[in-house]
């Protein structure tokens, strides 16, 4: 970790009001010096992975059980011509 007497902070701000309420950070960190930082760990090379073989899948039927189920509106379409605060009771102040 450095010393507080060796720490610059610099920061900005970009508002951006398409992103609500959300915050975005970004951090840059420079001037390490190569013994600075722990090791860096290596991933092994997939080839050395062991292989897991996959099970195929099971396809059914999907039969008559399966059928589209139909759906009844009350919707009238004279009611278009009513206010949706009228046809559903309420009065406006």
């Amino acid at each position: 970790a450095a010393d507080c007497d060796e720490v610059q902070i610099n920061f900005g701000v970009s508002l951006d009001e398409s992103m609500g309420d959300a915050v975005k950070v970004t951090v840059i960190a420079t001037g390490f010096q190569p013994g600075d930082s722990p090791a860096v760990m290596r991933r092994a090379p997939v080839s050395d992975w062991e292989a897991i073989p996959v099970e195929q899948p099971v396809y059914e039927e999907a039969g008559a059980a399966l059928q589209p189920e139909i759906i009844t509106s009350a919707f009238d379409s004279d009611d278009l011509d009513t206010p949706a605060y009228l046809r559903q009771g309420k009065m406006l102040n």
